[in-house]
């Protein structure tokens, strides 16, 4: 009995002296480093350094940028939502300014230019109040490529895309209201150009829950 005793007496001292073991520390995560200068949290594992291309926030061009897609000579197109500018920047940065598809000032109604996509060495935008546009870089025309649906004007296209059969897709989430929200996606392509007009063959509509 007293053998247990002691035992025990000896048991609780070194528990006592060793003490709790001390909790380990998180292991810091691979990619943890500082913010980015300019407010970026730190970058995720397998992602490189991410560096700021330009700056052109204080410039007619920079005004609520929307739209980036890219030319075969490595030019970033977008577009000035704000201020109807249509540009690009070039590899190294710099900002070339295009064109401006607001028309004159007294007619009133913006253009407020959207999404961007090049097809076939050309530029396709979505506009707010003017359809869908295309510019040529080659000749520097801009021209309306459709702007009514069955005679309705389109209430605010945004995004558009091709699919591989040269078909272009947009959407005009501004008749969500009346579609109980259901996305209305319009398709369409071009037919041959008549004496130097873009003729559009059929446009047809349909719902995307």
């Amino acid at each position: 009995m007293r053998t247990r005793i002691v035992t025990l007496a000896l048991v609780i001292l070194l528990i006592g002296i060793a003490g709790p073991a001390p909790a380990q520390a998180p292991a810091q995560p691979t990619n943890a480093g500082p913010v980015q200068p300019w407010g970026l949290p730190p970058l995720p594992a397998g992602v490189g350094p991410v560096e700021k291309f330009a700056d052109i926030h204080d410039t007619p061009q920079g005004q609520f940028l929307e739209g980036g897609s890219f030319d075969t000579q490595g030019n970033l197109w977008f577009v000035g939502i704000g201020s109807g500018w249509i540009s690009y920047l070039q590899p190294d940065g710099k900002l070339v300014p295009v064109v401006n598809c607001n028309p004159p000032a007294e007619i009133g109604q913006t253009c407020e230019p959207q999404g961007t996509r090049f097809k076939d060495g050309k530029l396709h935008l979505t506009t707010r109040h003017r359809g869908i546009l295309v510019y040529d870089p080659q000749t520097k025309e801009l021209k309306t490529l459709v702007y009514t649906w069955r005679n309705q004007l389109f209430k605010g296209p945004n995004d558009l895309d091709f699919d591989a059969e040269g078909n272009l897709y947009f959407i005009d989430p501004e008749r969500l209201r009346s579609n109980r929200r259901r996305l209305p996606v319009f398709k369409g392509r071009h037919a041959a150009e008549d004496h130097g007009r873009s003729a559009v063959s059929e446009w047809h509509r349909s719902l995307a829950r």
